[in-house]
Formats: structure tokens, C-alpha cells, sequence
């Protein structure tokens, strides 16, 4: 082999080893010549959203066609990428509720000569997702209305923008909901009469479209109004009309009543013979006629005793009352006693009230919707003497409220 044939590949390997120096020499300078195409940052925001999300946002940047979103977890120290995308908005779901995050933006464009350019990635935005908060529960009232309506009233809750309400038919073991409010009151009409309601209420709050329900109420209950065509006066003040009918239902032997009301006293009488108590009845209904005759008897007998027409009129008008002015003449009144009082008297008088039939009434007649209708502390009220005997039906709603009120019925009238 020659001397040109040897040294031939060493000169090769020179030759090449210059130009690729010679090559990386006039990149560099291109390198320092040439300028750098980079995107504007953009600015962002992250923003609360929900619970479990937020929503993170930057300005339009000049030249992007899309945008790079990064996301630093919790307890991490590297950002990973989210997602790509070529709006300026991004939702962020499925995150740790109370929970702080961090997030960076990059623009992504095209130089004019087609080549890919970027920018510096954003500032962070750090934002915390909201804390698992539940709206606290209303306190709720009740209140009976009418015979079909009960009137809910319930606290203002704070951050609530309206309150649902739902309702427990009787005989029902589930709860209905009968309807959404932004005031903190309504009222249930179309009830039936005399029936147990149940309610509970919560409040609602809306973030973002999404409905969250608060903690529900305690369960309020009311009554509605049974018979609340007995409640209404009878008195010297306030007559029957004078075309007043009744239709009437036999209560015990020939002793009848208001048919509407009659079934109310059998159940009385049968309830206290359970309880070993005898109820007899020795007055019922009593016709105006009748009423005019036992009137007039009774102003009679003071007038041979001597009295004045008048001052047995006033004086008659204590015991009795004139025809249309009594609760007998209405069919609504009782007079009742024990069997066997008439053996040591003559006529009914104040120490029935010393007798176990009496007691009994005492403690549960208003169960059954009957009231003791003139105490002995109510006379100048009521304008009649003490008649521990005599019971008026008004029903058990208001048997109920008159009794654990201690007035009389003008009284309670009066106040409500």
C-alpha cells in the first residue's frame, strides 16, 4: 500500500472533523444574531367555585392559538400539566373539599416564520375549594288556622335563598312536599277538619346552579279546627235567630242533641262508664217554646214568693235564660248528673260539684270536645250562676284551648 493510501482516511476524518466545527461556529453566531419569538404571559385568576371545584381564568394573549394549564396538588412540589385548550376559562372539578391548590398558565403560538413559540408560564394563582358546610335547620311552628288551614311559621336562616316544606298526612308514614318558599311563612289550606298534621322545613341555597338542602326542622304539629260551626255564643247577648232549625240525634233516652255533636257525647258517656263513672243526662235540647214556658214558670213562682214581676225577671234571668238566648235552645248543651242525685234532692244544685261524675267531667270532658260552661269565678261574665252541671259542645279543638286556658268562653272568644 502507498503512502497516499494510508494517510488518505486520516485526511478524511480531518476534513470532516473542520467542517462540522466550522458548522456548530456559524450556528452560534446565528444563535446570537437571530431574534427570539416568545409570547406575552398571561395573567390569571382562580376563583371559588363549589365545594369540590373552582374556576380558573386568564386574559386573551396576542398571538396564542391554545394554552397550557398546570396544577400543583396539595403536599406536592412539581406542577403537573392539566390540560390543553384554546379557551380562557377552565372548570376544575372533582377536588378535596377546603382544600388549597395552585395554578400556572402557558401561551402557546407560531412565529412568522411557522415555528412553535411560547410564553413564560403565569404567575400562580392559588385558590381553596369550600369547606363541606351545611345550612342549619329552622326552628318551625305550627299554628291551626281554620277548620283546613294551619299556618307555618318558621327562624330566618342565614344564606338560605328559599325554605321547602314538606307535610305528614295522617295515616301516612312518609312526608310530602308541598312546595318552595322565599318568605319564612305560608300557609296549608284544603286540610281536612279536625285532622293531626306534621311539618318540617329546610332551607335551600343555590351556588352556581346547584341546589344544596340544609339540615331539617324540628317536626312541628297542629290540629286542624273540628265542628267549627259549634264555636259561637249563645248568651243574653247574643240570640238564636229567629228561624233557627236543628236537626237532632238521641243522645240518651228521650235526651237529644245537635246531630253533629250527639256522637261526641255518647263516646263521652260510654268512655266514662269504662271508667266506672254513670253520666245521666237530665236536660238536652229544649225547644224556644219550651224555653218560653220554663221562663215564665220560673218568674212566676218568685212572683208568688213576693218578688216584683221585674225583680223575678232579673232574678229568673240568672237560672234560666230567655228563649233564644240559651245553649239549650242552640242543641249544644248538657246537663248531667250521677244516678241517684235526686234522692237527697230536689232540683240539681252547686255540690254536684262534690260528686266522682263531677270530678270525671272535670278532667275529661274537653277530650270529647264538651266545656263546663259556667264556673263559679265567671258569673258576672257569663251572666249565669255556677252550673257545675252544665256542659257545652264547641268541639275538641276548642274544648282543648278553652280548657287549658281557665277562660270562659265570652272570655276566650274575646282574646282570639
Amino acid at each position: 500500500m502507498s503512502f497516499a493510501q494510508r494517510i488518505f482516511p486520516v485526511f478524511l476524518i480531518v476534513i470532516t472533523f473542520a467542517v462540522c466545527l466550522g458548522a456548530a461556529r456559524i450556528t452560534a453566531a446565528a444563535a446570537e444574531t437571530l431574534p427570539v419569538e416568545k409570547l406575552p404571559t398571561p395573567a390569571v385568576t382562580a376563583k371559588y367555585r363549589s365545594e369540590t371545584s373552582v374556576t380558573v381564568s386568564w386574559n386573551d394573549v396576542p398571538g396564542a392559538e391554545r394554552y397550557v394549564l398546570f396544577m400543583l396538588n396539595p403536599g406536592e412540589t412539581k406542577y403537573t400539566r392539566e390540560d390543553m385548550t384554546d379557551a380562557t376559562t377552565y372548570i376544575k372539578k372533582g377536588l378535596d373539599k377546603d382544600t388549597t391548590y395552585k395554578f400556572k398558565v402557558a401561551a402557546i403560538g407560531k412565529t412568522a416564520d411557522g415555528d412553535v413559540a411560547i410564553s413564560e408560564h403565569s404567575e400562580a394563582a392559588v385558590v381553596t375549594t369550600g369547606k363541606a358546610v351545611k345550612l342549619p335547620a329552622p326552628q318551625l311552628t305550627a299554628e291551626t288556622k281554620s277548620d283546613t288551614g294551619i299556618v307555618l311559621n318558621w327562624t330566618n336562616v342565614k344564606g338560605a335563598e328559599r325554605y321547602v316544606v314538606y307535610m305528614l298526612y295522617p295515616g301516612r308514614t312518609e312526608y310530602t312536599k308541598i312546595g318552595e318558599f322565599e318568605k319564612n311563612t305560608c300557609t296549608k289550606t284544603g286540610l281536612v277538619s279536625g285532622a293531626r298534621y306534621r311539618f318540617q322545613v329546610a332551607a335551600i341555597d343555590v351556588v352556581n346552579g346547584k341546589t344544596a338542602t340544609g339540615a331539617y326542622s324540628n317536626t312541628a304539629t297542629a290540629v286542624t279546627i273540628d265542628n267549627a260551626w259549634a264555636y259561637f255564643l249563645v248568651n243574653k247577648t247574643h240570640y238564636l235567630p229567629g228561624d233557627f232549625t236543628v236537626n237532632l240525634s238521641a243522645v240518651q233516652g228521650e235526651y237529644a242533641m245537635d246531630a253533629r255533636a250527639a256522637p261526641y257525647a255518647r263516646e263521652m258517656i260510654a268512655a266514662a262508664k269504662a271508667d266506672g263513672i254513670d253520666l245521666v243526662i237530665i236536660s238536652a235540647y229544649r225547644s224556644l217554646e219550651r224555653q218560653r214556658t220554663n221562663f215564665a214558670d220560673y218568674v212566676n213562682k218568685l212572683v208568688a214568693r213576693g218578688y216584683s214581676h221585674a225583680a223575678a225577671v232579673s232574678m229568673t234571668s240568672r237560672v234560666i235564660a230567655p228563649p233564644g238566648a240559651s245553649e239549650h235552645n242552640a242543641a249544644l248543651a248538657l246537663d248531667i248528673v250521677n244516678p241517684g242525685y235526686f234522692i237527697n234532692h230536689t232540683e240539681v244544685t252547686y255540690d254536684f260539684d262534690e260528686t266522682a261524675a263531677f270530678r270525671w267531667l272535670s278532667a275529661n270532658a274537653h277530650i270529647y270536645g264538651f266545656i263546663m260552661r259556667y264556673a263559679a269565678d265567671k258569673t258576672e261574665i257569663t251572666g249565669f250562676i255556677y252550673e257545675p252541671w252544665h256542659y257545652r259542645f264547641v268541639g275538641k279543638y276548642y274544648a282543648e284551648k278553652i280548657y287549658r286556658s281557665g277562660l270562659c268562653l265570652e272570655e276566650f272568644i274575646i282574646k282570639n
